[in-house]
Parts: C-alpha cells; structure tokens; sequence
C-alpha cells in the first residue's frame, strides 16, 4: 500500500499537468521521505520533535489548500500527505486519536470527493466542471467536452487505484475499532451535567487523572509484540496528565468526560488484576478498572467521595455559542473541505465521522447552544447560517457570523 501512494504523486503530473503544482507536489515527496526515513532508522520523536512536525504538516496543508492546484489536484495530493503523515508520524508516536482522524478524514476525501469526480468524468455524458481541472490537452477540444479516449482509460485506471486505497485504508481503520476504545468517566451529583463542568478540590485547586496501563503488557513478550502499536498508545496515555473537566455529552446522563482511544486488553476470559487499568485521582485514590474484549467498564465517581466541587465553565480549549433554532447551518473545514456538522429539518443535527469529541450541538427550546473545541487549525473553520425565510439578507448571515466568530473566521 505505502509504494502505491507514491504512484499518486507522479499521477497528478501526468493527468493534470506540471506548473506551479511541481513546488507542492515535491515539497509533499520530501516531507514524505523524511517521514519514512526516520520510520526505517526507528527515530523516536520527543514531545517537542512531534510538536514541531505537526506545525510541518499543518503548514503544508494551508500551503496545499492555498496553491493554484486545481481542487481535484489538492484532494489527491491530501490524500497522499494524510497517509504518508498519519503512518510514518502520528501512529508510531501512539497519537492513536489523531491517526484515527486522519483516516476518517482520508476515506471521505476519497469517497466524497476524489471518487465522485472521477466518476464525474468517466460517465463522457456529464461536461468536465468548469474551473476544475487546468489543462487544455485534458479535453478534446473547448471547456464542456467529454474526455478523450486515452485520458478516460487512465482515469478509470486512477479509480480503481483509490478503490484500492479506501479499502485498505478502511482496513485499518475498522481494526483501530476493535483495539480501541474510549473511556467513559462520569460524575455523580445532586443533578445530571446540561452544561460543561470543570472539577477542582475543596482547596480550590483542579483535580487531575493518571491512567496506570495494566502490568501484564509490559511483563510478557506475547503482548509487548503481538500488541507493539497498544503498547505504543499505552506509553502515550501513561505520560499525560488529564484534566478532570466533562466536555463530552450524552443525551440521558448529561456531560462527562472521555479518555480517548485507550487499549483494548485481548483477553476474552475472567482476568486478575495485572490484566487491569488503574486511574489515580490527583495520586490520593487509585480506581482499578476492567477495559478487554470480555468487558467493557465505564469509571463512575461520585462528587461527594472525591471530595469535588463542580464549577460550570467552559475549560480554556473549547469555545461556546448561542444560535437562534431557525438557523439551518453546515459546519466545514475549509482547509479540507471537510462537513464536519450539520443541521437540517430533515436530518436534524449530523456530526461526521471522526469530529465526535470536537464539535457538541445542543438544541434547547428556540436555540442551539455549540461547543467547539479549539485547536491550532480553528482558524480554517467556518460557520454557514441559512434561514427559511426569503427576505433574509445575506449580510445579516455575514453580520451575525463576525459577531459569533468574530471577523478572521468569516467565509
């Protein structure tokens, strides 16, 4: 699969021409080549090193984005960074969540985007979309005609390639599936959560957990090996301090919080404790759990034993708005052109795959109340209102965006 990527690359050229695209197109292959380069060598990234390789991914996506690359050119060539970045980078560093993301966000690129289009131009009936694909060689004549004979036979050929591609991907990520899953926290208290919580102790101070992996993974050799990308995830989440704040929502039990994409234990029968996670909370009270493919256990805590105080705000890397209910609205990447969230009267409200712990959308009696969490590519997000009505003025959908977003997220 990784040598077939490569092909994709050198496909862009030849079906849709050279130009300004060379500079991204080889500025992708070298990001590329020191991705894989540093997974052969076996160079393990400090926190910082993976840090700074984000901010190198991130950039080439806007520079992508931004290019004078055709849409259908970009497409592809995302498709290429995302695999090339989320393999080499984000899976080996045990990011499972974000390695999970970028895949979701591959197939639909893939199914949505780069396969609808070639399809598009397969059918010869349906004209090549104005302002889509540069090149006058591309087409048997003027804007508007059917592709050529030639041309046609290595799109079809192109197509079964991304088929390939979108299955093996989906593979991978329906196995992350079965390996992963998130753990649930909640909170006991007088009342169920219907707003963000931060915990802090009587003192004042935020309470904090610890995830403890279970020993067993790493006493025995038949885990450390046959589990090696576990295992990375278990080293990651063993690192990190998090934040008691419920910032994930639930219809019947309100909010919680959320651990994600924690180890799967590959055990079916009754285990003893080496086989089991332990949680510290802020290093006074460890909570041993079970988390294999024999059971599943959710943490419930009760406020009143943890000693807790329960404050509703909205912790530092979310933001929250109000939105009249007669607003029909898309929520987009504009960076990707990713949907991220929608809400129609037909549908209602509908959160894409993979933007789950990102994007919360609360309908309370005439509004809509939307959390979203903040992150260094915010900025490439926007908001679209429609309203029934058909006086609505399209400035005043513009006024009420730069009112919520303020102006630098207007589009």
């Amino acid at each position: 699969m990784k040598k077939h990527f490569n092909i994709l690359l050198l496909l862009l050229s030849v079906l849709f021409g050279i130009e300004d695209c060379d500079i991204i197109i080889e500025d992708v292959r070298e990001f590329n080549r020191i991705q894989k380069k540093d997974e052969d060598n076996k160079v393990k990234l400090s926190k910082e090193e993976y840090l700074e390789r984000i901010d190198d991914y991130n950039l080439l996506l806007s520079q992508v984005y931004n290019s004078t690359c055709s849409p259908y050119r970009q497409d592809s060539i995302n498709v290429n960074l995302k695999f090339s970045y989320g393999t080499f980078t984000v899976k080996r560093s045990g990011d499972i969540t974000s390695y999970k993301k970028i895949l979701s966000s591959s197939l639909w690129l893939i199914k949505e985007r780069v396969q609808k289009n070639l399809r598009l131009f397969i059918r010869g009936k349906e004209p090549i979309p104005s302002n889509y694909i540069t090149g006058a060689d591309l087409v048997s004549g003027s804007s508007g005609k059917s592709l050529t004979t030639e041309m046609k036979k290595t799109v079809q050929e192109y197509n079964a390639l991304f088929d390939n591609y979108y299955n093996q991907i989906n593979e991978e990520f329906e196995n992350l599936n079965k390996l992963y899953k998130d753990l649930n926290i909640y909170i006991q208290g007088p009342n169920i959560f219907n707003e963000m919580q931060q915990i802090y102790t009587i003192d004042n101070n935020m309470m904090y957990l610890t995830i403890e992996p279970p020993p067993i993974y790493y006493k025995k050799d038949k885990y450390s090996k046959k589990y090696a990308g576990q295992l990375k995830r278990m080293d990651y989440l063993r690192k990190e301090t998090f934040p008691l704040k419920l910032n994930m929502h639930n219809e019947e039990k309100g909010f919680y919080m959320t651990i994600p994409m924690v180890p799967v234990i590959q055990e079916k029968r009754k285990i003893d404790p080496e086989y089991t996670y332990a949680v510290n909370l802020n290093g006074t009270k460890k909570i041993r759990f079970e988390f294999s493919k024999m059971k599943i256990e959710n943490i419930i805590l009760n406020l009143d034993d943890i000693n807790g105080i329960a404050v509703s705000e909205v912790p530092y890397n979310w933001s929250k708005i109000s939105l009249s209910s007669n607003f029909l609205w898309s929520y987009n990447n504009i960076q990707t052109g990713t949907q991220v969230a929608t809400y129609t009267n037909q549908g209602g409200v509908q959160i894409s795959p993979g933007f789950e712990n990102e994007f919360i959308a609360l309908k309370k009696d005439n509004e809509f109340i939307i959390y979203q969490r903040k992150n260094v590519e915010q900025s490439n997000y926007s908001l679209v209102l429609n309203q029934n009505e058909k006086n609505f003025p399209s400035w005043a959908k513009y006024l009420l965006f730069i009112t919520l977003f303020g102006g630098g997220y207007a589009q």
